[in-house]
């Protein structure tokens, strides 16, 4: 019978951070990486959740889950330990720098065809020679219908020339952006609704989806062009229909050299609206994440609700970032966001869709954990993405108190009611987390 021998296992010998050190400005964040080291030479990078953070001075540097913030100006260490091992990092806090000198895009001009997107890099020059890629700049786009522009991140809609424009401090850069033709073409334009009856006085929104050559349907409302045949009976402006008078009239929408005529009828009485609602109201979905079913009901006027799901045509307006089955089941696809349309008897119910990239992590900051009985602090919830994108939710978010008798929630406030300490629990999408309140 062989034996094993002890020393041949596999044991922690060390674990590493990086970077070692680092400089912020006041605000900012950094990601720190730790990385196990076995006594074998293998290595592996520890999850977050596995290693423990603490800063020396959390008024200077706040961590969390690896994560470090500039709080003000001064220098701290953050030290991570994980299985009896630490590892230390020396981060150094400075003001903003004064004395911005130029600012300049990169690239100068991006060529995009219709549809892709394209990534802008704003840095920032300083009068002491060093230069910096900045953040939190305001970003915009002299004509939208040809290309959109977020936080550096550029959208072609359709062919043509815009300028984009990046303010930061007293300083603006620009860049110019060229849309070309994709190639693929325009195979039909759909209405939706695809006819109305609309009271005078009343209006009516109507979107369009173009349909390519490829099979690919994109919600092109916001850039169509309107007009009606008959403006003594109704006038349109960016897809919203108004009854003038009674009458009848045909909007005609057009778009990559392709038209749809919808007719309306405008009369005293309009169509009575039925009392239609969908779940969810919004949908909020993952890349490569779980489908979501959209229901639809009907109410009676006793009140009684009956299903009506099976009965409903859906329709997505941009099949890259979400399709729809006609039983009404959502996929994501792509990150952006979109609209989903329900439709039941000449009646249309628009469902916003947002698709993120897959949620990795919420951070929750109070500012303080002890709050005075009677006083209130702020507290911010922020999504982390995969893609390193991060967004304040505390909105969407659900924040619950175990004990609103001590610490009541309200609109993204922790209130003291009376002494003691309750918990606080904060969820987002499939993540959850949790911190006491004390209150004195």
């Amino acid at each position: 019978m062989q034996s094993l021998n002890a020393s041949s296992a596999k044991t922690l010998e060390y674990i590493s951070a990086s970077p070692g050190s680092l400089s912020l400005f006041i605000g900012d964040t950094a990601n720190i990486v730790v990385t196990a080291h076995y006594n074998d030479n293998s290595t592996e990078v520890l999850n977050n959740p596995d290693v423990i953070w603490a800063s020396s001075m959390p008024s200077t540097v706040a961590v969390e889950q690896g994560t470090v913030r500039g709080i003000s100006q001064g220098s701290a260490v953050v030290n991570a330990t994980y299985s009896g091992k630490a590892a230390a990092v020396l981060i150094d806090v400075v003001k903003q720098k004064d004395g911005l000198a130029a600012l300049s895009i990169e690239p100068e001009v991006l060529e995009l065809q219709e549809g892709a997107t394209g990534t802008l890099t704003l840095t920032a020059k300083y009068n002491d020679g060093t230069s910096r890629v900045v953040t939190g700049a305001e970003w915009f786009s002299s004509i939208k219908a040809f290309a959109t522009v977020l936080n550096g991140e550029v959208t072609a809609k359709q062919t043509g020339t815009t300028i984009i424009s990046a303010k930061y401090q007293d300083r603006v850069a620009y860049c110019t952006v060229n849309v070309t033709p994709d190639g693929k073409g325009i195979k039909e334009l759909k209405a939706y609704p695809d006819s109305a009856a609309i009271k005078i006085g009343d209006s009516k929104l109507f979107y369009i989806s173009a349909t390519r050559n490829d099979g690919v349907i994109e919600d092109v409302t916001d850039l169509t062009t309107w007009k009606s045949n008959n403006t003594e009976v109704a006038v349109v402006d960016s897809g919203k229909v108004i009854g003038v008078a009674q009458g009848k009239a045909v909007i005609t929408a057009g778009y990559g050299g392709k038209e749809v005529q919808i007719p309306v009828d405008i009369s005293t009485n309009g169509n009575p609206l039925e009392n239609i609602s969908v779940t969810p109201e919004n949908l909020a979905l993952e890349v490569d994440g779980k489908d979501v079913q959209i229901n639809v009901y009907i109410t009676d006027n006793n009140g009684k609700k009956t299903k009506i799901t099976d009965k409903c045509t859906y329709l997505s307006l941009n099949t890259k970032i979400v399709t729809v089955s006609s039983k009404g089941k959502a996929t994501p696809k792509g990150k952006g966001e979109t609209r989903v349309t329900v439709t039941y008897n000449n009646r249309t119910l628009e469902i916003p869709v947002v698709v993120n990239p897959k949620l990795s992590k919420i951070t929750v900051d109070t500012g303080t954990l002890k709050i005075k009985k009677g006083k209130d602090t702020d507290i911010t919830v922020t999504a982390v993405y995969s893609d390193g994108k991060k967004e304040d939710v505390t909105e969407t978010a659900t924040i619950k108190s175990s004990n609103t008798k001590i610490c009541k929630v309200n609109d993204g406030v922790l209130e003291g009611v009376a002494k003691g300490t309750a918990k606080i629990t904060v969820t987002f999408g499939s993540l959850k987390k949790t911190l006491s309140i004390n209150v004195y």
